[in-house]
């Protein structure tokens, strides 16, 4: 199962449109309020994802209520898979992983057994 599975609409727009890392932030600033991008929210939105980042989110959104996503540890999944996805890939190094997941190089070289180990298993026939 892709991770991305898990979030909502409005949390997959936003990895488009933003990153994966500022919609994280934003979640965690300000999830689960609706608000516009706007107003006197700006101040707020702008201190989670930066100046860039919001006016990307208000030229979007524009005026309407947007409801920002509470999918914390959907978006943790999303993140821990993108890490180790490129650790496997060999695009980034096991410190580089690391650093874009916030965790030790050990902890990304044990995600990326776990993901060979789940590939390599055959998978049980639920209706044999």
């Amino acid at each position: 199962m892709n991770p991305a599975d898990l979030l909502s609409e409005t949390a997959r727009e936003m990895v488009d449109l933003i990153g994966l890392e500022p919609t994280i932030a934003l979640s965690k600033a300000l999830g689960g309020l609706e608000i516009t991008m706007g107003g006197k929210w700006k101040e707020q939105i702008v201190q989670a994802v930066g100046i860039d980042a919001h006016s990307i989110l208000a030229d979007y959104y524009g005026p309407e209520l947007v409801r920002i996503p509470t999918s914390h540890r959907a978006l943790q999944l999303l993140h821990k898979h993108e890490a180790t996805q490129l650790y496997l890939s060999r695009r980034l190094s096991g410190n580089e992983a690391a650093l874009k997941a916030n965790v030790t190089n050990r902890t990304i070289r044990a995600w990326a057994r776990s993901a060979r180990q789940a590939e390599n298993s055959p998978q049980e026939d639920l209706f044999g």
